[in-house]
């Protein structure tokens, strides 16, 4: 699946998309032209410090951006995380529903065993 449809599956507009992948590019491409173009280094291995620092706030920006599209955009599943929602959802929640039979708290039922509506209803739905 590509990245758009993945962003409009999420709920994100065109214009969002578009914002958000060109800057990513943008960013993308600005370290690559930055390591080809920023003299961090003369060519014997010594590093110019002030360019060095540059190149690696650079570096770790580009990082995170491609982080955050990963989590955004539900690339990786990030179990230990959907663990922490459903736990604190629990804690909030008289009755939590699971995301799966393994995350689930002893007393929360998960999302695939949800109750069925019981046979029984109340006499207040079956009159007319």
């Amino acid at each position: 699946e590509h990245f758009h449809h993945r962003m409009a599956r999420i709920g994100f507009s065109s214009r969002r998309t578009v914002a958000y992948l060109y800057a990513w590019t943008l960013m993308l491409a600005g370290l690559a032209l930055a390591l080809r173009f920023v003299p961090y280094s003369d060519h014997h291995g010594h590093l110019h410090t002030g360019w060095t620092l540059v190149m690696i706030a650079l570096g770790l920006i580009a990082v995170a951006a491609s982080v955050y599209l990963v989590y955004v955009l539900e690339i990786l599943k990030f179990r230990r995380l959907d663990t922490v929602r459903v736990w604190q959802r629990a804690a909030t929640s008289e009755e939590p529903e699971c995301l799966e039979e393994d995350t689930c708290p002893p007393s929360a039922p998960a999302a695939s065993s949800a109750q069925a509506p019981s046979a029984q209803e109340p006499s207040s739905q079956l009159s007319p």
